[in-house]
Parts: structure tokens; sequence; C-alpha cells
């Protein structure tokens, strides 16, 4: 949703990386303590997911992950750019998904910063799961794309980006 906005569109079979692309930016140093990604220069921790995914180079996310089925967990972030409000940054996510039906969104503030969550369903059956959150002058995009709606899954991801914790950026 950050970054490379409005650069790439796509629809069909191939979409879940396209989307995944439309993240797009620089990738940032982060480190792994106590099991919890860190990145003091964008100003967040987030807990690794549970057993069963193994971290995957996902271009332009700051952080990927891939479980055994295909479900792909991914965070971005960029910062010192103009903010918009969450919610219009997580439209513009719908507005490159031709092929998806909008299940849910709704506002979804989270320790201090503001927020948007959506649900959408391809066409394929294939889901995902987005929450953009806003501050300390950064958009933080969480995403999850599953093959099919799967509520353990979406337990996971749930515990997932609630687990986001902004620390303060270093040189902000």
């Amino acid at each position: 949703m950050a970054g490379g906005r409005g650069r790439r569109r796509s629809g069909g079979a191939g979409l879940v990386l396209p989307v995944l692309g439309l993240l797009a930016c620089a990738s940032p140093v982060y480190v792994v303590r106590d099991g919890r990604l860190e990145s003091a220069a964008l100003g967040f921790r987030l807990a690794l997911p549970g057993s069963g995914f193994r971290p995957v180079s996902i271009p332009g996310a700051v952080a990927g992950f891939e479980g055994a089925d295909g479900t792909r967990f991914t965070v971005n972030a960029t910062c010192d750019r103009p903010l918009a409000r969450p919610e219009i940054l997580a439209r513009e996510l719908r507005i490159g998904l031709r092929e998806a039906e909008l299940e849910r969104a709704a506002p979804e503030a989270h320790r201090g910063l503001a927020g948007f969550r959506q649900a959408l369903r391809l066409r394929d059956g294939r889901w995902l799961e987005a929450v953009t959150l806003t501050g300390q002058g950064c958009v933080y995009d969480l995403l999850a794309a599953l093959p099919g709606e799967d509520p353990e899954r979406l337990e996971e991801f749930e515990r997932w980006w609630r687990s986001f914790e902004p620390i303060g950026r270093t040189g902000a």
C-alpha cells in the first residue's frame, strides 16, 4: 500500500505477488531479538509469526514470512512522506484489485496509531487481510495473503499484527 502506490495494477491468477508488490519501498535493516523483528529506523517492533512460517524475501517488503500452505504475512513501512488518512491509503489497495470483493472494512486504531482494516476475497477464492496504520511520520502495512478464507490462519494473522508496537524512530 505504501511506497509503490498507483504504479502496479494487476488482476487474475497471479494477483497475490503483484499485490505484495504494491507495498514496494526500500527495505531498511532490522534485527531479530527475543523472537521479535525490530526496526529502530522505522520505529516498530513485531513478533515473528508462529511456527510453520519461514522468512522469505518479498520485493519491497520490510519482512515477509510464508507458511507451508502458501499463506504469506508481510510488513512494510514508508516514512517521511506526506500521510493520508489510513482509510484513503487502504482504498488504494482495493483500486488495484479489480478482481476482488470487499468482505469487510472498518477503522482499526492500534497502540496510538490511526488505522484501517479490510478483508478482500479474490475471484479465485484467495483471501487478503490488510491493516494500514499511520503515525510517527510513517505508514505501516501488515498483510496476510491466504489460499482461501481460513479461520485458523486469520487468527494467526490477528495475533501477529496485534503484536505490532511503535517504539519511536531513531533519527526521526
